[in-house]
């Protein structure tokens, strides 16, 4: 029915508290959507985790930052800060910004942060 990315839908479960998951559960399946178990896998734990230690860094930095920096500021797997930082941005809890350059790298901040932004 829906073409939303399963990182997507185990994003937006892992900040529900643990009561509301279940009415979530019942809502999407009204219309026809099997929600994935939360945490579904090892790997999602990580990359949920992860998800985490980057907006907390993000969050304490005082300019946006690059994929690298983030990286290297970041416990884990390197597969599991990229896929999270992807989930990020899929989410919009994360901004990017640049051109993708080498003079220009992109670049990442919070949505907050993103708000906090003088004109």
């Amino acid at each position: 029915m829906w073409d939303l990315p399963r990182e997507l839908f185990i994003e937006a479960l892992s900040v529900l508290e643990p009561e509301h998951v279940e009415d979530a559960r019942r809502w999407f399946a009204d219309y026809g959507v099997e929600l994935p178990t939360v945490p579904a896998s090892p790997e999602d734990k990580a990359v949920i985790r992860i998800s985490g230690h980057i907006l907390d860094y993000l969050r304490r930095s005082k300019e946006p930052r690059t994929r690298e920096e983030i990286e290297a500021n970041t416990k884990g797997k390197t597969v599991h800060k990229r896929s999270a930082l992807k989930s990020l941005l899929a989410t919009r809890r994360v901004i990017e910004s640049g051109a993708g350059t080498k003079g220009d790298p992109l670049r990442y901040r919070t949505r907050e942060q993103e708000s906090q932004k003088p004109a």
